[in-house]
């Protein structure tokens, strides 16, 4: 409000189209997100808030938003090499976001597995028993085959192998 620019530190939104974490889930694994998570009227009013959150979202413009950045940066003679460029990504991003953010929250309106288990070719199974047989060229990420090289970052509870595949604990073998 008093006209200065204000700097965000690191990691104050992870889920900003960040190119190398591009998904944020919904779901958690800390004890609160697990009780909630387990329980069927928690989790109908946790969608419910996602879903006021997605609505305030879209309804505050946010592409729009990021154009008035840019200008008032401008401006103040602030943008440098390479700003331009990101602008249009961040852009690009904040406006798709708007348009498929509620889609996206259809895919956790299904309470998570039970801890200890995984989501496994559309099953709740012990995470040791979730392993697939993928084709060649692809690899096993977590519950899901990828082309090899796609697979960037396990999620617990799988562990990262040599091959760069993602597997369940003590089976990358």
């Amino acid at each position: 409000m008093d006209g200065r620019f204000q700097y965000l530190p690191y990691s104050v939104d992870i889920s900003a189209g960040q190119s190398w974490y591009q998904d944020t889930p919904l779901y958690g694994s800390n004890q609160l997100a697990l009780g909630c998570q387990a329980d069927a009227a928690c989790w109908e009013d946790t969608i419910a808030a996602c879903e006021d959150v997605v609505a305030e979202f879209v309804a505050s413009e946010p592409a729009k938003r990021v154009d008035e950045v840019r200008a008032e940066l401008d401006g103040e003679g602030m943008l440098r090499d390479g700003d331009e460029g990101r602008y249009m990504e961040i852009r690009k991003w904040y406006s798709n976001r708007a348009e498929t953010a509620l889609a996206d929250l259809d895919k956790f309106r299904a309470a998570p597995c039970a801890p200890e288990t995984v989501k496994c070719e559309g099953a709740c199974v012990p995470v040791q028993e979730c392993v697939l047989a993928c084709e060649a060229g692809s690899l096993q990420c977590g519950a899901q085959c990828v082309p090899e090289g796609e697979c960037f970052a396990c999620e617990w509870p799988f562990e990262a192998c040599p091959d760069l595949s993602c597997r369940p604990p003590g089976l990358c073998g």
